[in-house]
Protein backbone atom coordinates (compact mmCIF):
# COMPACT_ATOMS: atom_id res chain seq x y z
CA UNK A 1 0.00 0.00 0.00
CA UNK A 2 2.22 2.90 -1.12
CA UNK A 3 0.54 6.26 -1.38
CA UNK A 4 1.66 7.92 -4.95
CA UNK A 5 4.12 11.07 -3.58
CA UNK A 6 7.55 10.47 -1.84
CA UNK A 7 6.74 13.67 0.59
CA UNK A 8 4.55 13.64 3.51
CA UNK A 9 3.74 16.33 5.70
CA UNK A 10 4.21 15.99 9.58
CA UNK A 11 2.50 18.45 11.42
CA UNK A 12 3.49 18.91 15.18
CA UNK A 13 2.43 19.90 18.76
CA UNK A 14 -0.27 19.65 21.16
CA UNK A 15 -3.34 18.20 18.37
CA UNK A 16 -6.50 20.30 17.79
CA UNK A 17 -4.43 23.90 19.04
CA UNK A 18 -3.77 25.64 16.03
CA UNK A 19 -2.42 22.36 14.11
CA UNK A 20 -3.70 22.90 10.64
CA UNK A 21 -3.08 27.06 11.87
CA UNK A 22 -6.60 28.13 12.04
CA UNK A 23 -7.14 30.13 14.69
CA UNK A 24 -11.14 30.48 16.53
CA UNK A 25 -12.36 32.47 19.60
CA UNK A 26 -11.23 30.93 23.10
CA UNK A 27 -13.57 30.00 25.10
CA UNK A 28 -15.24 31.65 27.94
CA UNK A 29 -13.93 30.60 31.60
CA UNK A 30 -16.48 30.33 34.61
CA UNK A 31 -15.82 32.34 37.54
CA UNK A 32 -13.91 30.52 39.88
CA UNK A 33 -17.50 30.60 42.10
CA UNK A 34 -19.18 28.99 39.44
CA UNK A 35 -18.61 25.24 40.64
CA UNK A 36 -21.73 23.29 39.05
CA UNK A 37 -23.27 22.79 35.13
CA UNK A 38 -25.35 25.85 34.21
CA UNK A 39 -28.95 25.53 35.68
CA UNK A 40 -30.05 28.77 34.87
CA UNK A 41 -28.16 31.59 35.05
CA UNK A 42 -26.03 32.82 31.80
CA UNK A 43 -21.99 32.28 31.07
CA UNK A 44 -20.39 34.73 28.68
CA UNK A 45 -22.42 36.57 26.55
CA UNK A 46 -25.30 35.74 27.89
CA UNK A 47 -28.53 38.17 27.96
CA UNK A 48 -26.26 40.05 25.07
CA UNK A 49 -28.64 39.56 22.43
CA UNK A 50 -31.22 40.84 23.63
CA UNK A 51 -35.09 40.67 21.59
CA UNK A 52 -35.49 40.00 17.58
CA UNK A 53 -36.10 43.33 15.41
CA UNK A 54 -37.61 43.45 12.02
CA UNK A 55 -40.55 43.39 10.33
CA UNK A 56 -40.90 39.54 10.07
CA UNK A 57 -44.31 37.86 10.52
CA UNK A 58 -43.26 36.94 14.18
CA UNK A 59 -43.29 40.86 15.10
CA UNK A 60 -46.97 41.17 14.59
CA UNK A 61 -48.18 37.70 15.82
CA UNK A 62 -49.23 37.97 19.33
CA UNK A 63 -47.76 34.37 20.39
CA UNK A 64 -44.51 34.97 19.04
CA UNK A 65 -44.48 38.49 20.45
CA UNK A 66 -45.35 36.99 23.92
CA UNK A 67 -42.67 34.52 23.69
CA UNK A 68 -39.94 37.31 22.90
CA UNK A 69 -40.86 39.03 25.96
CA UNK A 70 -39.97 35.86 27.93
CA UNK A 71 -36.83 35.31 26.44
CA UNK A 72 -32.98 36.88 27.81
CA UNK A 73 -31.80 35.78 24.45
CA UNK A 74 -33.10 36.52 20.67
CA UNK A 75 -35.93 35.27 18.59
CA UNK A 76 -35.80 35.70 14.88
CA UNK A 77 -38.67 34.59 12.53
CA UNK A 78 -38.87 35.17 8.99
CA UNK A 79 -38.78 38.25 7.69
CA UNK A 80 -36.99 39.37 10.70
CA UNK A 81 -32.91 40.65 9.88
CA UNK A 82 -30.36 38.42 10.41
CA UNK A 83 -33.20 35.62 9.61
CA UNK A 84 -31.32 33.66 6.60
CA UNK A 85 -28.12 33.45 8.87
CA UNK A 86 -29.91 32.65 11.47
CA UNK A 87 -31.26 29.60 9.97
CA UNK A 88 -28.13 28.47 8.23
CA UNK A 89 -26.10 24.84 9.14
CA UNK A 90 -23.15 24.22 8.28
CA UNK A 91 -24.56 21.43 4.93
CA UNK A 92 -25.85 23.85 2.51
CA UNK A 93 -27.98 20.80 1.10
CA UNK A 94 -30.35 22.26 3.94
CA UNK A 95 -29.80 26.00 2.44
CA UNK A 96 -33.83 26.12 1.65
CA UNK A 97 -35.03 24.51 4.90
CA UNK A 98 -37.37 26.95 6.44
CA UNK A 99 -37.78 27.18 10.04
CA UNK A 100 -40.84 28.87 12.16
CA UNK A 101 -38.40 30.88 13.80
CA UNK A 102 -34.76 30.57 15.76
CA UNK A 103 -34.90 30.96 19.37
CA UNK A 104 -30.35 31.89 20.02
CA UNK A 105 -30.76 30.93 23.67
CA UNK A 106 -28.60 33.35 26.55
CA UNK A 107 -29.48 30.69 29.20
CA UNK A 108 -30.95 27.44 30.37
CA UNK A 109 -33.72 29.29 31.22
CA UNK A 110 -34.57 30.41 27.53
CA UNK A 111 -34.47 26.98 26.54
CA UNK A 112 -37.12 25.88 29.05
CA UNK A 113 -39.51 28.75 27.74
CA UNK A 114 -38.74 27.79 24.00
CA UNK A 115 -39.83 24.24 24.97
CA UNK A 116 -42.97 25.37 26.60
CA UNK A 117 -43.69 27.43 23.71
CA UNK A 118 -43.26 24.80 21.62
CA UNK A 119 -45.43 21.89 23.12
CA UNK A 120 -48.12 24.98 23.89
CA UNK A 121 -48.75 25.39 19.82
CA UNK A 122 -47.43 22.00 18.44
CA UNK A 123 -44.37 22.75 17.23
CA UNK A 124 -41.81 20.31 16.22
CA UNK A 125 -37.78 21.51 17.70
CA UNK A 126 -34.62 21.03 16.70
CA UNK A 127 -31.66 21.67 18.95
CA UNK A 128 -28.43 23.00 17.37
CA UNK A 129 -25.26 23.59 18.72
CA UNK A 130 -22.61 23.12 15.93
CA UNK A 131 -25.37 22.90 13.02
CA UNK A 132 -23.12 20.06 11.51
CA UNK A 133 -25.41 17.18 12.11
CA UNK A 134 -25.05 15.29 8.09
CA UNK A 135 -28.66 14.28 8.17
CA UNK A 136 -29.92 17.91 9.17
CA UNK A 137 -31.11 17.08 12.25
CA UNK A 138 -30.49 20.69 13.45
CA UNK A 139 -32.72 22.42 10.84
CA UNK A 140 -36.06 21.37 9.38
CA UNK A 141 -39.26 23.84 7.31
CA UNK A 142 -41.81 24.84 10.04
CA UNK A 143 -39.26 23.99 12.94
CA UNK A 144 -38.58 26.00 16.14
CA UNK A 145 -35.20 25.79 16.07
CA UNK A 146 -33.35 26.34 19.89
CA UNK A 147 -29.72 27.51 19.09
CA UNK A 148 -27.09 27.06 22.11
CA UNK A 149 -24.63 28.68 21.21
CA UNK A 150 -25.02 31.12 23.31
CA UNK A 151 -23.95 28.86 26.12
CA UNK A 152 -20.52 29.41 26.81
CA UNK A 153 -18.32 28.44 29.43
CA UNK A 154 -15.67 26.48 30.12
CA UNK A 155 -14.25 25.52 33.70
CA UNK A 156 -11.40 22.78 34.62
CA UNK A 157 -11.03 21.57 38.02
CA UNK A 158 -8.38 18.52 37.84
CA UNK A 159 -9.03 15.99 36.05
CA UNK A 160 -12.71 17.15 35.40
CA UNK A 161 -14.30 19.67 32.95
CA UNK A 162 -17.57 21.39 32.65
CA UNK A 163 -18.55 22.81 29.58
CA UNK A 164 -21.63 24.75 28.94
CA UNK A 165 -23.23 23.55 25.12
CA UNK A 166 -22.14 26.82 22.81
CA UNK A 167 -18.39 25.32 22.03
CA UNK A 168 -17.25 23.86 19.53
CA UNK A 169 -14.24 21.16 19.65
CA UNK A 170 -11.05 23.75 18.85
CA UNK A 171 -12.39 25.95 21.73
CA UNK A 172 -12.57 23.21 24.19
CA UNK A 173 -8.94 21.90 22.72
CA UNK A 174 -7.58 25.13 23.39
CA UNK A 175 -8.92 25.76 27.16
CA UNK A 176 -8.27 22.26 28.22
CA UNK A 177 -4.61 22.29 26.46
CA UNK A 178 -3.61 24.90 29.06
CA UNK A 179 -4.14 22.48 31.71
CA UNK A 180 -2.50 19.75 30.10
CA UNK A 181 -5.72 17.80 29.51
CA UNK A 182 -7.58 16.54 26.23
CA UNK A 183 -10.92 14.74 25.29
CA UNK A 184 -11.37 12.00 22.80
CA UNK A 185 -13.46 14.51 20.14
CA UNK A 186 -13.43 14.70 16.70
CA UNK A 187 -10.62 16.82 14.67
CA UNK A 188 -13.51 19.15 12.44
CA UNK A 189 -12.65 22.61 14.62
CA UNK A 190 -16.54 23.82 13.86
CA UNK A 191 -18.56 20.76 15.38
CA UNK A 192 -20.21 21.25 18.38
CA UNK A 193 -19.07 19.67 21.58
CA UNK A 194 -23.29 18.56 22.16
CA UNK A 195 -24.15 16.82 19.15
CA UNK A 196 -20.96 14.88 19.21
CA UNK A 197 -21.09 13.44 22.60
CA UNK A 198 -25.00 13.00 22.22
CA UNK A 199 -23.95 10.80 19.62
CA UNK A 200 -21.72 8.94 21.24
CA UNK A 201 -18.54 10.99 19.29
CA UNK A 202 -15.72 9.11 17.75
CA UNK A 203 -12.09 10.58 17.16
CA UNK A 204 -8.19 10.10 17.19
CA UNK A 205 -8.28 9.17 20.98
CA UNK A 206 -11.37 6.47 20.69
CA UNK A 207 -8.68 3.58 19.82
CA UNK A 208 -6.84 4.33 23.35
CA UNK A 209 -9.93 6.35 25.30
CA UNK A 210 -13.27 5.28 23.71
CA UNK A 211 -15.89 7.84 22.76
CA UNK A 212 -16.51 10.97 23.88
CA UNK A 213 -19.67 9.83 25.12
CA UNK A 214 -17.72 7.43 27.47
CA UNK A 215 -16.05 10.56 29.15
CA UNK A 216 -19.62 12.00 29.97
CA UNK A 217 -19.95 12.25 33.75
CA UNK A 218 -23.17 14.31 33.63
CA UNK A 219 -25.36 16.79 32.00
CA UNK A 220 -27.60 19.78 32.44
CA UNK A 221 -30.76 18.42 30.59
CA UNK A 222 -34.34 20.46 29.77
CA UNK A 223 -36.76 17.80 29.32
CA UNK A 224 -39.93 18.47 26.50
CA UNK A 225 -42.05 20.10 29.54
CA UNK A 226 -39.55 23.08 29.95
CA UNK A 227 -38.82 21.42 33.25
CA UNK A 228 -34.79 21.61 34.04
CA UNK A 229 -32.80 18.12 35.42
CA UNK A 230 -29.06 17.13 36.39
CA UNK A 231 -28.45 13.79 34.94
CA UNK A 232 -25.93 11.31 35.92
CA UNK A 233 -24.99 7.72 37.44
CA UNK A 234 -26.32 8.81 40.71
CA UNK A 235 -29.43 10.98 39.70
CA UNK A 236 -31.78 9.73 36.85
CA UNK A 237 -29.25 7.09 35.55
CA UNK A 238 -31.77 6.02 32.89
CA UNK A 239 -31.73 9.57 31.09
CA UNK A 240 -27.91 9.47 31.55
CA UNK A 241 -27.30 6.33 30.03
CA UNK A 242 -29.26 7.34 27.15
CA UNK A 243 -27.78 10.50 26.35
CA UNK A 244 -24.38 9.01 25.92
CA UNK A 245 -25.48 8.07 22.17
CA UNK A 246 -28.84 8.60 21.84
CA UNK A 247 -28.70 11.33 20.37
CA UNK A 248 -31.17 14.76 21.18
CA UNK A 249 -34.77 12.66 21.51
CA UNK A 250 -35.01 13.49 25.26
CA UNK A 251 -34.56 17.22 25.44
CA UNK A 252 -31.94 19.84 25.26
CA UNK A 253 -28.75 19.69 26.95
CA UNK A 254 -27.10 23.22 28.32
CA UNK A 255 -24.20 22.38 29.95
CA UNK A 256 -22.30 18.48 29.87
CA UNK A 257 -19.23 17.26 32.44
CA UNK A 258 -16.18 15.14 31.55
CA UNK A 259 -13.60 12.95 32.98
CA UNK A 260 -10.42 14.20 30.31
CA UNK A 261 -7.40 12.58 29.71
CA UNK A 262 -3.56 13.48 29.02
CA UNK A 263 -3.19 15.80 26.59
CA UNK A 264 -0.42 14.69 24.57
CA UNK A 265 1.62 16.07 21.31
CA UNK A 266 0.97 14.23 18.08
CA UNK A 267 2.09 13.77 14.82
CA UNK A 268 -0.13 13.97 11.78
CA UNK A 269 0.43 12.78 8.66
CA UNK A 270 -1.76 12.98 5.47
CA UNK A 271 -1.51 10.58 3.02
CA UNK A 272 -2.95 10.70 -0.53
CA UNK A 273 -3.58 7.57 -2.83
CA UNK A 274 -4.47 7.18 -6.32
CA UNK A 275 -8.55 6.61 -6.78
CA UNK A 276 -7.87 3.10 -8.53
CA UNK A 277 -6.16 1.83 -5.29
CA UNK A 278 -8.99 2.68 -2.89
CA UNK A 279 -9.94 -0.93 -2.09
CA UNK A 280 -6.45 -2.30 -1.35
CA UNK A 281 -5.84 0.65 1.01
CA UNK A 282 -8.84 0.19 2.88
CA UNK A 283 -7.81 -3.43 3.30
CA UNK A 284 -4.43 -2.53 4.35
CA UNK A 285 -6.04 0.15 6.52
CA UNK A 286 -8.00 -2.44 8.55
CA UNK A 287 -5.19 -5.41 8.46
CA UNK A 288 -3.18 -2.51 10.20
CA UNK A 289 -5.84 -1.52 12.67
CA UNK A 290 -5.54 -5.53 14.32
CA UNK A 291 -1.72 -4.91 15.52
CA UNK A 292 -1.53 -1.30 15.51
CA UNK A 293 -1.31 0.02 19.13
CA UNK A 294 -3.88 2.19 20.65
CA UNK A 295 -2.40 5.16 20.15
CA UNK A 296 -1.91 5.41 17.19
CA UNK A 297 -4.92 6.26 14.93
CA UNK A 298 -5.88 6.66 10.67
CA UNK A 299 -9.35 6.96 9.01
CA UNK A 300 -9.32 6.71 5.16
CA UNK A 301 -11.54 8.65 2.78
CA UNK A 302 -12.50 7.77 -0.67
CA UNK A 303 -14.27 10.74 -2.52
CA UNK A 304 -15.58 11.84 -5.86
CA UNK A 305 -13.62 13.57 -7.82
CA UNK A 306 -16.00 15.02 -10.04
CA UNK A 307 -15.58 13.63 -13.28
CA UNK A 308 -16.09 9.92 -12.40
CA UNK A 309 -13.12 8.81 -10.75
CA UNK A 310 -11.66 8.77 -7.18
CA UNK A 311 -10.00 10.98 -4.52
CA UNK A 312 -8.36 8.49 -1.96
CA UNK A 313 -6.46 9.92 1.14
CA UNK A 314 -5.71 8.52 4.50
CA UNK A 315 -5.02 10.47 7.83
CA UNK A 316 -2.71 9.02 10.23
CA UNK A 317 -2.31 10.23 14.38
CA UNK A 318 0.19 9.30 16.41
CA UNK A 319 2.36 10.25 19.61
CA UNK A 320 5.40 12.90 18.31
CA UNK A 321 8.49 11.63 17.12
CA UNK A 322 7.13 8.51 15.78
CA UNK A 323 5.24 9.85 12.18
CA UNK A 324 7.73 8.11 9.95
CA UNK A 325 8.20 4.56 11.59
CA UNK A 326 4.38 4.46 12.37
CA UNK A 327 3.97 5.74 8.28
CA UNK A 328 6.76 3.32 7.07
CA UNK A 329 4.67 0.19 8.85
CA UNK A 330 1.07 0.95 7.92
CA UNK A 331 2.20 1.18 4.20
CA UNK A 332 3.96 -1.63 3.89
Amino acid sequence: MRPHFSRSTFLRGAFGIAVAGVGFAGATRLPASDASPDTGSAGGNAGAAGSASGSGTGSFDPKWRALQGKLRGRLITPGDLGYSDAKQVFNTRFDPDMPAAVVQVAETGDVATALEFAAENDLRVAPRAGGHSYAGESTATGTLIIDVRGLRGVRVQGEQTVVRAGHTLYEIYQELDRFGRSLPTGMCPTVGVAGLTLGGGLGFESRAYGLTGDRLTAATLVLPDGSITEVSDGNRPDLFWALRGGGALLGVVTSLSFDTIPATPKDVVRLTFWGEDAEHVISGWQEWLRAAPREQWADVSVDADGSGGLHCWLQLVCPAGSAETVTAALID
